[in-house]
């Protein structure tokens, strides 16, 4: 295994007393660190480790203990500001923290700005199903929370399904539909009525279990999403649409089968 760095902290090599900046999501919270090397041989830091700051203020909360990943080599003499990043928690609550790194007998102090950090990730993210109108569908998803930031479920949910490339296919029939007498007027009224006759119903989505409370950083949960199909779905044609859950969206893919009207169809 590696070693931290090489060397004597505040004697082959010293931090400046800061404060540093430090600001960005969990993933990415990044800043600059001023090192010297007072040595006459090449130092190599790969990791510090933090500690809370011991006087905590109302504007700056104590940051738990964590790394700052540094991969930095210092040529005998350097001195100058070097790129790090601090190794958060992912579930790090956005605000302004304060931490400090020992470096021999000196403290270098942190000043760190949090960001807020949205991630739901849901698994699958792309719904395939067949079905006829009227069939109930079922299927499981799993919710996980890899943000910082509480995310707000919803219980019920629409989907507007449209099929497959509906327009042009709505356009072919109106044209062979078209009598030679007709004029652009007719056409474009009896086009206008097709479009809204393909129109199908919005779909009511629910999920099961219920649930108030959002779903906190670093949860997870698992869900089942129900649906009955519309009325008016043709056999051997394909529908898209997508369903929100908040900022997110899951794409949902159906082929009509025209099957007899089951009480409930599982997803496949």
């Amino acid at each position: 295994m590696k070693e931290s760095y090489s060397g004597r902290p505040g004697t082959d090599w010293q931090l400046a007393t800061g404060p540093f900046v430090f600001s960005g999501p969990p993933s990415a919270c990044l800043g600059e660190v001023q090192l010297t090397n007072l040595s006459n041989e090449k130092q190599k830091i790969r990791t510090l480790d933090t500690a809370p700051s011991p006087r905590p203020s109302k504007e700056k909360q104590p940051l738990p203990a964590c790394r700052l990943q540094l991969s930095a080599r210092l040529s005998p003499g350097f001195e100058g500001a070097l790129n790090a990043r601090l190794d958060l928690d992912p579930t790090t609550p956005p605000g302004h923290y304060g931490a400090e790194i020992k470096c021999g007998s000196r403290k270098s102090k942190l000043d760190i700005t949090v960001e807020p950090h949205h991630e739901l990730l849901i698994e699958p993210s792309h719904i395939r199903l067949r079905g006829a109108s009227k069939d109930t569908l079922t299927t499981q998803l799993t919710l996980s929370n890899r943000g910082n930031l509480a995310i707000p479920l919803d219980d019920v949910a629409m989907v507007w399904l449209r099929e497959q490339d509906w327009i042009g296919r709505t356009l072919v029939d109106t044209l062979r539909n078209c009598e030679p007498k007709d004029d652009y007027e007719t056409f474009a009224n009896n086009l206008l009525q097709q479009f809204r006759q393909d129109q199908l119903q919005p779909v009511r989505i629910s999920f099961q279990p219920g649930r108030k409370e959002p779903l906190a950083p670093g949860e997870t949960l698992q869900r089942q999403l129900s649906l009955t199909l519309p009325a008016g779905l043709q056999k051997g044609r394909h529908y898209r649409g997508f369903i929100k859950i908040g900022e997110d969206r899951i794409w949902l893919e159906l082929y009509c089968n025209g099957s007899s009207v089951s009480e409930k169809r599982r997803a496949t």
